[in-house]
């Protein structure tokens, strides 16, 4: 059970879902995407840093180091020690992206530099600090970052490195070299390779991304469904409640209903039986008791005393009393034997012939609902032979859409139809054919006569 605007309202809830889980995702996803893209940045900034700071290490050992030595060293020779640096910095691979050197002993003091240095020029503290400890340090600084290099140099962006220069034979560190490299083309590699760990964190995000959504996509379908599975469930649930609640309300009115019916069947039956049979027994008690009441001649004994017929129609009248209280032999009878034995019934007892109108012989019915139709063909023609003389009583019964169809039919003079206003008979009757499940229906029209149709539902075989 569904309602027209279930749907919309189950797509809404669905677009509202995914939306929210896609902003949730996206804002997540692209929170981690900027922070990896960051400590990659980063760690590929630092590997390049030390990369290029161990080449130039390597450089500081095999090329500067000698002169290095022989200018941090109280022996050495200073003039042919800077002759050589001067010449070996003026020529090979590193000429052309150096952009200043210098040399400065274990107590700060610059002992060469390749440009003109002023008196107050100090090395970097935590730079040298590192130096002096035997580790290369190596720093990537931005275009006019740097104040130890001239205004030319500060242009570009610069390798700051500091390497240590150790003593020949002992290796202990006996000075630290500083000198700035020309990093254009080393951050234009780092810029590419910044650029390209970018699309590749972006592309697994948006993977990633896409991933997400159609499985969240794909299960706020099935949570709808489920969601509209249960609304129908808990629709189906309602309505069977309140089928529940008109059923237990009909049980309890149909429970009063009966015990009032039942109080009334007992009071007509009691009076049926003070009005008739204990009247004539009463009438018979006095004059059988009244001494001086005429007697019979001997010789005429086919006239009966008025006492004795008083005792015999109170004896008739008790019976068709008992009579009508019980039924014959039932169990076993097929549907069709027992609407025949209903009629013969009412035949025998009245002396009147009741047509049987029933094309087909009708599929058997349980004990219950055979017992019923027993009880509303008595009934019918009762009161057909009551109160219309037995004018034009006739049964039909017919089989359609799985119902079995009986009526009681007079052309009697009928009644004016109130509902609720029935005699206790057949009011007994709605109530015993409505339990079964069944349909009681009485028409009558003043003039026109009275039908009374019974519909009962035909078990399955």
């Amino acid at each position: 059970m569904t309602f027209a605007g279930a749907e919309p309202d189950r797509s809404a809830r669905s677009f509202d879902l995914v939306k929210t889980f896609l902003i949730a995702a996206s804002v997540i996803l692209l929170s981690g995407m900027g922070v990896m893209g960051l400590w990659v940045s980063e760690r590929i900034e630092e590997a390049a840093s030390r990369k290029a700071a161990a080449i130039a290490a390597l450089y500081v050992d095999g090329v500067v180091a000698p002169y290095a030595q022989s200018l941090l060293l109280p022996d050495g020779d200073n003039t042919q020690a800077r002759a050589g640096l001067d010449a070996s910095l003026a020529r090979g691979l590193m000429s052309s992206q150096l952009m200043a050197f210098k040399i400065w002993n274990l107590d700060g003091m610059a002992v060469y530099s390749t440009a003109p240095r002023p008196v107050t020029e100090v090395a970097d503290p935590e730079a040298l600090k590192v130096a002096q400890s035997g580790q290369v340090f190596s720093e990537l600084k931005a275009a006019g970052a740097s104040t130890a290099v001239g205004p030319e140099a500060r242009r570009v962006p610069l390798l700051e490195v500091y390497a240590p220069v150790r003593a020949p034979g002992t290796g202990h560190v006996i000075g630290v070299v500083e000198f700035y490299d020309d990093a254009t083309a080393l951050k234009v590699e780092l810029e590419d390779a910044r650029s390209d760990s970018w699309v590749a964190v972006g592309l697994v995000t948006l993977t990633m991304l896409s991933i997400l959504f159609l499985v969240i996509a794909r299960g706020g379908r099935v949570i709808d469904s489920q969601r509209a599975l249960l609304q129908d469930q808990v629709v189906r649930l309602s309505a069977l409640l309140d089928q529940n609640q008109d059923l237990s309300r009909t049980v309890d009115q149909s429970n009063r209903r009966a015990a009032d019916l039942n109080e009334r069947f007992l009071r007509q039956l009691s009076a049926d039986i003070h009005d008739g049979p204990l009247q004539l027994l009463a009438f018979a008690s006095l004059r059988l008791s009244d001494r001086n009441a005429p007697r019979l001649p001997k010789g005429n004994q086919a006239l009966k005393p008025d006492w004795q017929e008083a005792v015999v129609s109170a004896i008739v009248e008790l019976r068709q009393i008992c009579r009508g209280l019980s039924l014959p032999e039932l169990e076993g009878q097929d549907t069709g034997t027992i609407i025949r034995r209903a009629i013969q019934a009412h035949e025998h007892r009245t002396g009147r012939t009741v047509p049987l109108l029933m094309p087909v012989e009708p599929p058997a019915l349980p004990h219950a609902e055979n017992i019923s139709l027993y009880r509303v063909i008595q009934e019918g023609l009762n009161n057909a032979e009551r109160h219309a003389g037995g004018a034009g009583a006739r049964i039909e019964v017919d089989v359609n859409n799985q119902t079995l169809r009986v009526r009681v039919r007079d052309t009697g003079k009928g009644f004016e139809d109130r509902p609720g206003e029935h005699g206790l008979g057949l009011m007994g009757l709605r109530e015993r054919v409505i339990g079964l499940g069944g349909e009681f229906d009485v028409a009558a029209n003043t003039g026109e006569g009275t039908v009374i149709t019974v519909s009962l539902a035909i078990p399955p075989p």
